[in-house]
């Protein structure tokens, strides 16, 4: 469902090639999240793969703002 939506979002807002680049940057995005369960809540860190292991900085959560609340359908 989100990769139709994403892919005919981003085909309208400009080409296939955009909607091909928009594809891969939600993937990379969601594929720096780490999912945990703590006492059965959920949980996501965002790590990043340039720093020296720290997790969820600002940098990083602000950028990924808009693909989860594009994902999100907001």
């Amino acid at each position: 469902m989100v990769d139709q939506r994403i892919d005919s979002e981003a085909s309208a807002a400009a080409d296939d090639h955009y909607a091909a680049i928009c594809a891969l940057a939600l993937r990379q995005a969601f594929g720096g999240t780490e999912l945990v369960a703590r006492n059965g809540s959920p949980w996501a860190f965002l790590t990043e793969i340039s720093s020296s292991g720290n997790v969820s900085t600002v940098d990083v959560v602000y950028r990924c703002w808009t693909t989860r609340s594009t994902a999100a359908g907001r």
